[in-house]
């Protein structure tokens, strides 16, 4: 188990972020604080006052906490359901009113979610018909949202076992290995910072995608971001 400190710094994320540390993580993320610490040179008293004083320092502490485990359609069953039923009522709403579909993937992580729900947009557009849409991805990490505006993915995190005819369709190789999403779904993306727990909320939004981020935060904090997708929705 962490050390009495790294448990008042773990407390501290859980709080500002509804971050939630089972025992397992919790020793991970001890080792990730005592690793920051060094780094900082500073005595563990000295850092717990800079968390609480310096905001960057603990967004920092933040990006280096998070789980980053992520993959296009990395739950396909959720993404059939999207595509085949839930979808195509609402995307005859868009293009009957002309009003575009505004679907949200809350902790978006590198971008391998939001560019999912693109690609599923734009698979059902081709099977019924164009139809209005956007997709607002959301992350607390800057990070995060620095390397999901890129693009850019490795052979990782692009792993279409199951539909592998939709990667020459979407993707080109880039040198070094990676894989380009394709820009006519770049367009249809923006990327925005939002902590769930504390931020304002995006609005207009007729899905959310959140089942990721929820699985890491704690049981109350789950309840209060609920809550608040729930009020936000359209």
């Amino acid at each position: 188990m962490p050390d009495p400190l790294e448990a008042d710094v773990i407390e501290l994320v859980e709080n500002r972020t509804g971050m939630s540390f089972s025992r397992g993580r919790a020793e991970i993320a001890g080792r990730q604080i005592a690793a920051r610490m060094r780094e900082l040179g500073l005595e563990r008293a000295d850092y717990m006052l800079k968390l609480t004083s310096d905001a960057a320092e603990l967004a920092t502490l933040v990006e280096t906490l998070g789980v980053r485990e992520t993959y296009f359609f990395r739950h396909p069953q959720q993404f059939e359901l999207l595509e085949r039923r839930v979808l195509p009522g609402l995307a005859a709403r868009a293009a009957r009113t002309g009003v575009p579909l505004t679907l949200w993937s809350a902790g978006c992580s590198t971008g391998c979610e939001p560019y999912t729900l693109a690609i599923v947009c734009a698979q059902v557009a081709a099977r019924l018909g164009p139809f209005p849409y956007r997709i607002l991805a959301t992350d607390i990490s800057r990070l995060n949202l620095e390397a999901a505006s890129t693009g850019l993915f490795s052979d990782r995190e692009v792993r279409l076992k199951t539909s592998p005819n939709l990667i020459p369709v979407y993707f080109s190789r880039e040198g070094g290995g990676s894989w380009r999403i394709s820009d006519r779904l770049r367009e249809v993306v923006s990327f925005l910072r939002v902590n769930l727990v504390t931020d304002v909320l995006p609005t207009g939004c007729r899905l959310v995608l959140c089942r990721n981020v929820l699985y890491y935060l704690s049981q109350e904090a789950r309840e209060t971001v609920l809550r608040r997708i729930w009020a936000s929705l359209e």
